[in-house]
């Protein structure tokens, strides 16, 4: 039972990473603002079908620390904070107008909270999280590039997309003149949190380029960040272009830190590392997005 148990947890957090972008949805009671015919979101009841594989691994979690003694827990300090913002959550409840949706939020909250607690004490492989998360930033960049050409998003009701087009008002967009650009979303309800969902799969790129062996792999890598800076490029989103900078410049200066600290300086392709080869790979294709879509990225 316990080896089950294990198991079924090593699978199933790092496929979160992949099924976290997807916004499939239960619909059960939409919100109406004052009782107008308008919907409001934030009062929406609905079940987002990630919670139940949650929900799920936390059940198993919770059976695999009652059985195995050796099950690892949380430091004190993680419980304090954990518990304190979960009873503070609660209390919201209390005096919020919309108990019901309030209550999902709150246990929302739990979830995420529930998730760190797996993620803190249950054995998975760290590299498999990376690879499932690669996987899925860059389909998420892929429907981001499609998008930004089509300039429309088709609704899915399976996938939990919403229509958007650079034509509706209230959908994120980048204005030139007279011309409304519309910015992508990939599956997620705004382009922000695409965006910071594919720079993660970026730093995962590059945390596997800083361990790659194998030539084929390298090349797979250096692929994968074009790719995914692609797809960062056409969320327009500044503070994850602010981000990847900041990050840019930190591996440079760190790579040029060990190349001074070297005895042998010779320029040899060992300087070039893969980290850097990847990181050449993003600059060249966003340099290139930025002249070709200069009249875009000049108003934003």
């Amino acid at each position: 039972m316990i080896s089950i148990l294990q198991r079924l947890l090593s699978l199933g957090i790092p496929l979160l990473a992949f099924l976290l972008p997807w916004q499939t949805t239960y619909l059960s009671e939409e919100g109406k603002l004052g009782g107008l015919l308008g919907v409001w979101q934030y009062g929406t009841v609905q079940i987002f079908a990630i919670e139940i594989v949650i929900l799920f691994l936390l059940a198993c979690g919770v059976l695999l620390a009652i059985k195995d003694s050796s099950y690892k827990k949380l430091s004190w300090l993680e419980a304090a904070v954990c518990s304190v913002l979960g009873a503070t959550a609660l209390f919201s409840v209390l005096i919020a107008g919309e108990k019901l949706p309030a209550l999902l939020a709150v246990l929302r909250l739990w979830e995420g909270m529930g998730v760190y607690w797996l993620m803190r004490t249950s054995s998975y492989s760290l590299g498999a999280v990376g690879f499932w998360w690669v996987a899925g930033a860059l389909i998420q960049s892929g429907m981001a590039i499609h998008q930004f050409a089509l300039q429309q998003i088709e609704a899915n009701t399976w996938l939990g997309i919403s229509f958007h087009s650079s034509k509706a008002l209230g959908d994120a967009v980048v204005e030139n003149a007279d011309t409304r650009w519309l910015r992508a979303y990939g599956s997620f309800p705004h382009p922000t949190i695409l965006s910071m969902y594919l720079a993660f799969g970026l730093a995962w790129v590059f945390w596997f380029l800083h361990r790659v062996e194998k030539k084929i792999t390298l090349y797979l890598l250096v692929v994968s960040s074009a790719v995914l800076s692609a797809g960062l490029f056409f969320t327009y989103s500044r503070d994850a272009w602010l981000s990847l900078g900041v990050a840019g410049i930190l591996l440079v200066g760190i790579a040029a830190q060990r190349f001074l600290q070297k005895k042998n300086r010779e320029m040899d392709f060992s300087f070039f590392s893969p980290v850097l080869v990847g990181l050449l790979a993003c600059t060249i294709t966003l340099t290139t997005l930025s002249f070709v879509w200069w009249d875009v990225l000049s108003v934003r």
